[in-house]
């Protein structure tokens, strides 16, 4: 099912509707296979693809790029500073962040309490606060995992990569509220324009490729793989997928502490609070209302963001009473908008919305988001 306007919907590629068919021939599928409306061809199933399975007959569908990290994802932070007020310390505030941003991953004292621990093991290190958890996916981390399906050799392996630069694996960003779209919306938010922001892209460290080799090397192929969940390679599968996830968002926790230390020595009352914080591929045991009734699936996004509408009970009124917030764009001074998502978006594709710009009208005329306020971009750093 693709979503759009019918001229976009006549412009999705070939191979992103051969994929989704491939997808949609596989056993337990309970949902029909989401083409967002930036959907396009990826490895082996489409990007801006997002599919629920039957929990009891459930697949795993793995990318065949394992050469990508498929945790990368982002966290927006919101300020209580204006631009006016950045403006003549920026040249220095950039060169004191690029050490933060192009800096080594911190070196755990141990691993299995970071796997297994994401956002919150780096809380407990004392990077950060436990408000910020309230505004992440999974609260930012995804319980139950088992650190043993990390064997040894790649243990060692990854660990030696942690005492390397990021390699351009990171991005900081400073953005200013250029323009609220949504006047009430942006309010709700706590965004009034010249406000500035700061968007933090990061992934696993690279341990989501080194994994993804790993299981890639036992299927044998680099097309499209569906692993029965159930199975001992499905829940090995799941369990490292998630595994990558907990370890990108811990990562971007510690960065955000990082980048807060150095913003402090410049503006020592700055408040940067976590806005979102959400990953551009995941699969989770999710309910969603199909029809009338409220149903248990395992859901699989590639290349889209979960965002719930304001009405989702899953979504604390108190805390994000708009909606789930996602940033869009963002990457090295592209143009940059907030979204946010809607109470439409669960029947229509699962709660899911897109995460990039290029596609952002035909997304809200499709009623998966609203947009909320256009960004300009202040400062951008490439780890």
């Amino acid at each position: 099912m693709a979503h759009g306007s019918r001229s976009h919907l006549e412009a999705i590629d070939e191979l992103a509707a051969q994929q989704a068919a491939a997808i949609a021939a596989l056993d337990g599928l309970m949902t029909p296979v989401h083409l967002l409306p930036d959907a396009h061809g990826g490895f082996g199933l489409p990007h801006g693809s997002v599919f629920g399975f039957d929990p009891a007959a459930a697949q795993i569908v793995l990318s065949g790029a394992a050469e990508f990290d498929h945790a990368f994802g982002m966290r927006v932070l919101r300020s209580n500073l204006h631009e006016e007020q950045l403006l003549p310390e920026l040249l220095a505030l950039a060169e004191d962040l690029q050490l933060v941003v192009a800096g080594p991953p911190p070196t755990p004292r141990s691993l299995d309490g970071l796997l297994v621990g994401g956002a919150h093991w780096a809380v407990e290190q004392g990077w950060g606060f436990l408000e910020d958890l309230s505004f992440c996916e999974e609260r930012g981390v995804y319980d139950g995992c088992d650190p043993a399906c990390v064997d040894e050799p790649l243990r060692e392996r990854w660990s030696d990569q942690l005492q390397l630069p990021a390699l351009g694996n990171q991005q900081l960003e400073l953005h200013v509220v250029d323009q609220c779209l949504d006047a009430e919306l942006a309010r709700a938010f706590g965004l009034q324009v010249h406000q500035v922001l700061a968007a933090i892209h990061a992934g696993s460290a690279n341990l989501g490729p080194m994994l993804a080799h790993g299981l890639q090397g036992e299927l044998g192929s680099k097309n499209l793989n569906a692993i029965p969940l159930e199975s001992p390679l499905g829940q090995r599968a799941l369990q490292q997928t998630q595994i990558a996830l907990n370890c990108a968002s811990a990562l971007r926790q510690v960065l955000s502490h990082r980048f807060r230390e150095v913003v402090a020595r410049f503006w020592p009352t700055s408040v940067f609070s976590v806005l979102c914080d959400f990953a551009h591929n995941s699969y989770r045991h999710e309910a969603h209302l199909l029809g009338h009734d409220s149903v248990e699936l395992w859901v699989q996004r590639c290349g889209a963001v979960r965002a719930y509408g304001p009405s989702h009970g899953d979504l604390r009124d108190a805390l994000n009473p708009p909606g789930t917030a996602v940033l869009l764009g963002g990457a090295l001074g592209g143009p940059t908008e907030l979204i946010c998502g809607v109470d439409t978006a669960e029947q229509l594709a699962l709660s899911s919305t897109i995460c990039g710009i290029g596609a952002v009208a035909e997304a809200e005329q499709a009623g998966l988001c609203r947009r909320v306020a256009r960004l300009r971009p202040l400062l951008c750093l490439q780890g």
